[in-house]
């Protein structure tokens, strides 16, 4: 049956045909003469103007007295590292201590250490007392203390690699004088 369809539309459409060739002007002797041929095609396209570009939003500047500011401080400075300490007086100074007095109880010459450690002392007193003592920028000290046989005072300075001065005790008076 699908044959016989497609028969009968073929049929259909060639009997048409002259009928339409008929009604045409083209097919007809009284026809016009043809006319020129236009510059382009009337059924072709028209080529379209192009697409305008598209408009970007328009940026909103702020008045200066609105605009943010950032201001990023610049990083510190690195700390430089502190100079190095130096201990001038530091050291081990030995020597002899001598008596100034003629008093009977006072010791005759003998010896002591002092070590001198980030410009502290500790001097070794009689009586098992000892004097911490500090020497300052300009190599001096001067310290005082109570002990088993009274008061005493220390005083002084380190100069040229010596350790000089004097402790009165008890009545008696005795010069330092000692060596790095």
């Amino acid at each position: 049956m699908v044959r016989v369809g497609r028969a009968v539309v073929c049929c259909l459409l060639l009997a048409a045909a002259p009928a339409r060739a008929q009604n045409s002007d083209v097919f007809r002797e009284d026809a016009p003469p043809a006319q020129a041929k236009p510059d382009h095609d009337p059924f072709e396209m028209a080529p379209a103007d192009p697409a305008p570009a598209p408009k970007l939003p328009r940026r909103t500047r702020l008045s200066p007295e609105t605009e943010p500011v950032v201001v990023t401080p610049p990083p510190p400075p690195p700390t430089p590292a502190p100079p190095p300490v130096v201990h001038a007086y530091d050291g081990v100074y030995n020597g002899t201590v001598t008596t100034t007095s003629s008093s009977r109880g006072c010791r005759a010459g003998h010896t002591t250490s002092i070590t001198v450690s980030q410009d502290h002392f500790t001097f070794p007193w009689d009586g098992g007392v000892n004097l911490n003592a500090t020497v300052d920028n300009g190599g001096k000290f001067d310290i005082s203390g109570k002990g088993f046989y009274g008061y005493v005072r220390l005083s002084g300075e380190i100069q040229s690699g010596d350790l000089v001065g004097y402790y009165v005790t008890g009545g008696c008076t005795y010069d330092l004088t000692l060596k790095k």
